[in-house]
């Protein structure tokens, strides 16, 4: 009798002990709701967690979707966020404290939705490429345009305007132009 019981108990658990897998969510089981909540869990930690603001004002980001890593309870999240503060200045909005780069963001299932725990960066210096390839998996390594100019400054200029415009709805002042 004990031994069915323990048979069954590992039955069970087996599929939890499994490693997890990387899904692309257009093959994945995986909803397009629950990868938009879990993409918007992520942005709301990083505008938190990511950096200080220097400026007093507030941080948005905006993210781009590199791979999921999804278990039953909790998923990794890999994406590259560009989070940058913003304040208000006498009625006009400036950017302050910004950064740009792949990020590893730690969720948890949490009532309906997602809840971000933690995160990893990769490293700043020449090892920088080192450790993204080591911490990464290959389809978002892919994703990021390694060695691609045009690439990454398209990204870059698309996550900026926005997290600008994110800003501007919140703060509803004119953005400052670059002769302000």
């Amino acid at each position: 009798m004990n031994r069915k019981i323990f048979l069954i108990l590992i039955i069970i658990a087996l599929p939890s002990c499994s490693p997890s897998h990387l899904l692309n969510p257009a093959t994945s089981s995986l909803t397009p709701a629950s990868l938009d909540e879990m993409m918007l869990a992520s942005e709301e930690y990083l505008a938190h967690n990511l950096i200080s603001s220097s400026f007093g004002g507030k941080v948005f980001c905006a993210l781009e979707y590199l791979a999921l890593e999804d278990k039953r309870n909790s998923a990794k999240i890999y994406v590259w966020a560009l989070c940058s503060e913003y304040y208000d200045k006498g009625g006009t909005l400036y950017q302050g404290t910004a950064v740009s780069e792949p990020v590893l963001v730690y969720l948890i299932a949490y009532r309906d939705g997602y809840l971000g725990t933690g995160h990893a960066e990769p490293i700043s210096g020449e090892d920088w490429i080192e450790d993204v390839q080591t911490k990464y998996p290959p389809n978002a390594i892919e994703k990021m345009c390694l060695n691609q100019i045009e690439c990454h400054n398209e990204r870059a200029s698309r996550l900026e305007e926005i997290s600008k415009q994110k800003a501007a709805m919140f703060f509803q002042v004119p953005i400052a132009t670059s002769a302000d």
